[in-house]
């Protein structure tokens, strides 16, 4: 099996729906802060990522640590006026995952240490720690990157059962990968008819969601299919 790498699909930010309240000291500091996190987003939608960035900065210094994985995010990603800089990028995940255990930020970890993105090799411990712990706390996308891992062995362990039990629970959460993944599989253990049928099933589903939106996140993993002749031209 070729591995991709696991790319972001698109920097979509994410908004704490609780501003941290042992931080906000009236109403109006509240509503400061939700202001800011609302002009962080959309800049970083609208492609302003210096200023996302900027914002992200100020938000951390009033306290609002989850604003730590949303730079890191940025840098993992790059775009427009901010060079892609995953040790950049790395630097701002560890900070997240030491100040305040963020899940988001484990995931961008595992999802670098994956992808063999850093100037240094990575332990299989390593990388099962960051994704373990963004599985534990609900990112899903954790449990397709270590069946990926631990289908490929791609760290050197192998384990197809495990890999098989980490799909289930990604394509549960509505990974399309991990679905395909579990239809090849039971494809090439003789289940031949009902691994067609699923496989069909998940390539018409794939091909349904990109033409939606190629940037949803269910998509990770897939290549994009191939833009319209006119809209290349």
């Amino acid at each position: 099996m070729q591995l991709n790498v696991l790319q972001l699909q698109g920097v979509k930010a994410y908004y704490p729906r609780q501003v941290e309240n042992a931080l906000v000291n009236s109403h109006a500091d509240k509503q400061r802060l939700d202001d800011k996190w609302h002009k962080a987003i959309a800049a970083c939608e609208g492609g302003d990522l210096n200023s996302a960035v900027f914002l992200y900065r100020s938000l951390v210094e009033d306290g609002e640590l989850c604003a730590l994985a949303e730079i890191a995010r940025i840098y993992e990603m790059g775009g427009n006026d901010i060079k892609q800089d995953v040790e950049e990028a790395a630097s701002w995940y560890r900070r997240a995952v030491y100040e305040v255990d963020d899940p988001k930020a484990h995931l961008g970890l595992a999802r670098l240490q994956f992808n063999r993105a850093l100037d240094h090799d990575v332990p299989w411990e390593s990388f099962h720690r960051h994704a373990h712990a963004a599985l534990a706390k609900g990112e899903s996308e954790a449990a397709l990157l270590l069946g990926l891992a631990l289908d490929n062995g791609r760290f050197g362990s192998k384990d197809a059962v495990k890999a098989k039990s980490y799909y289930q629970v990604a394509a549960d959460a509505g990974f399309l990968l991990a679905r395909k993944r579990l239809a090849v599989l039971k494809l090439f253990s003789g289940h031949v008819l009902s691994g067609l049928f699923d496989l069909l099933g998940v390539t018409r589903e794939i091909f349904a969601v990109a033409v939606k939106d190629p940037d949803d996140r269910h998509l990770v993993g897939l290549e994009k299919p191939a833009r319209r002749r006119n809209e290349t031209l």
